[in-house]
């Protein structure tokens, strides 16, 4: 597909990723952008706009974070939970060890090691703590597909939809049976955090 979207923004380059996949197979999606006499072509355009929505980043009051995962940070940290990310390293300060923790490895959802975390302990962050999209990237990008008329603020409008719990990953390897398709309505899907699921959620800022 050739780009006539001259407004050089996120919000366009995603009008294009959309209009380059939408009605198409999965591994279909070609962008050209002519630069003078030069091509600049990027394959899977699907692939880029999921990658869009899923690193997209969204406002402090659209996070939560889980009892659970809270009260565990609690206990092993008097650091900001909020200042680590991915495989952030942890130097953990217990006033007492706290014992039965399980780490995984990666995203592997069966493979873990039980532990004990003591004080002075170095541990990565997203072996135990897990950044889940409630309003999953798959019913986000859906959205996208059917918007009419596809416009930057219609597009705005469905990325500000986004919400992102903190949980630990025990909660999402034990408790959350699925992961796509619960659609963009966020009280919805926390109603089936809090029904479903058991996983009790506060709010980032209170």
């Amino acid at each position: 597909m050739k780009s006539t979207n001259e407004n050089n923004t996120l919000l366009a380059f995603i009008i294009d990723l959309i209009n380059a996949t939408r009605g198409k197979k999965k591994s279909d999606g070609i962008i050209v952008y002519e630069y003078g006499k030069e091509q600049i072509i990027l394959d899977e355009a699907r692939d880029i706009l999921y990658q869009i929505a899923r690193h997209y980043r969204i406002p402090d009051n659209q996070w939560y974070i889980s009892k659970e995962a809270n009260d565990l940070w609690n206990r092993i940290s008097k650091d900001d939970i909020w200042k680590y990310h991915y495989t952030d390293e942890v130097i953990c300060e217990c006033s007492e060890p706290v014992s039965n923790v399980r780490f995984y490895s990666g995203s592997n959802k069966k493979k873990f090691i039980v532990d004990t975390i003591h004080t002075g302990m170095k541990i990565s962050f997203n072996s135990v703590f897990h950044d889940e999209h409630m309003t999953d990237v798959k019913s986000i990008v859906s959205e996208l597909y059917t918007l009419d008329p596809l416009t930057p603020e219609n597009v705005l409008k469905t990325l500000n939809k986004i919400h992102i719990a903190r949980i630990l990953k025990t909660e999402d390897r034990d408790k959350i049976t699925n992961t796509r398709g619960r659609g963009t309505d966020i009280e919805h899907v926390k109603d089936l955090y809090g029904n479903k699921y058991k996983i009790v959620l506060l709010d980032r800022i209170k």
